[in-house]
């Protein structure tokens, strides 16, 4: 399982040396030139860093928003790399049993967001997986072999009488769908279940998958009537579901594919998504780990079968 490292602040700043700092006061050119780091995973074997900067655009040459660049750092020799400059690069993730990391990217002539990859080596990113709608989000089977991700599902609009197109709240949103594919080997398979789906995440021997599903992409429903699912990846169906009301928060297979944890609401009317629970992989009703406990879980990952680490 892959180390997220999360960066809570780390601000680089570019060409001011400490005695510079101690001179003058932080001007609004400084603050437009600060770097911080969006996101860090760590390799398997932990000899390097895969990290995105947040780059900011210069605002004397064009208005526009910052973006991410992806680096790896090498452990051993201390030393980074710039690997991806081009576009907005997000979801960084080594491919297991490849020398490739993977990532979401889009660039000037993309019309969606798409799946590349670049190798460990280096070199040029090349475009892996491109699907009809922008990808969201993505996740590796163990393996490496197949690639589930989410998508709004395409939409095909009939063209309208009218001369203009009026702007309708909250109708004909987009549902968000689960997809399978073999990259390279087919179309993408759509999980023929209903819902509108968030998140996910694979089972450490790639049967199944839990997600996260609300029965529309409403607001309403993406905070009250969402739940998890656990789905039979050979299947293509729901295998079972977790017994919890409440805003749904990160879900996490332990080591040994016996368990789920998650964070959620306590009941369906906590106000936020920072208790943390466990279940069997069989479904059913999770167990409340930290009952009696002031704070709030952000983020999670199984140390092993028995250990969870959490930031808080």
């Amino acid at each position: 399982m892959q180390l997220r490292l999360l960066f809570a602040i780390l601000l680089v700043l570019s060409g001011l040396s400490v005695q510079a700092q101690a001179k003058r006061t932080l001007t609004p050119m400084d603050i437009a030139s600060l770097k911080s780091v969006g996101s860090a995973i760590l390799s398997e074997d932990g000899s390097t860093i895969a990290y995105t900067i947040r780059v900011q655009s210069d605002p004397t040459v064009e208005n526009k928003p910052s973006r991410l660049e992806l680096h790896l750092y090498n452990v051993s020799k201390g030393t980074s790399t710039p690997y991806v400059t081009r576009g907005n690069v997000r979801q960084v993730s080594y491919r297991p049993g490849h020398d490739e990391i993977t990532f979401l990217n889009r660039l000037d002539n993309d019309k969606v967001t798409s799946l590349y990859q670049i190798a460990m080596a280096g070199g040029e990113a090349t475009l892996l997986y491109r699907f009809e709608t922008s990808i969201s989000f993505f996740q590796w089977s163990p393996d490496g072999k197949t690639l589930a991700f989410l998508a709004n599902k395409p939409d095909v609009k009939e063209k309208s009488a009218l001369p203009y197109t009026p702007e309708l709240f909250e109708e004909n949103i987009p549902f968000q769908r689960l997809y399978f594919v073999n990259p390279g080997e087919g179309e993408a398979k759509e999980l023929m279940v209903d819902g509108h789906f968030s998140q996910f995440d694979w089972s450490p021997d790639g049967s199944k998958i839990v997600c996260t599903v609300a029965p529309s992409p409403l607001v309403d429903d993406s905070y009250m009537a969402e739940h998890y699912s656990i789905i039979d990846v050979a299947m293509m169906k729901v295998a079972c579901t977790i017994e919890h009301e409440g805003k749904t928060g990160e879900c996490v297979w332990s080591p040994d594919g016996k368990q789920i944890a998650f964070i959620a609401g306590a009941d369906l009317h906590d106000p936020i998504d920072g208790q943390l629970f466990v279940v069997p992989a069989t479904g059913g009703k999770p167990t409340l780990l930290n009952e009696g406990w002031e704070g709030m879980f952000e983020q999670i990952e199984w140390h092993d079968a028995d250990q969870i680490h959490f930031l808080r």
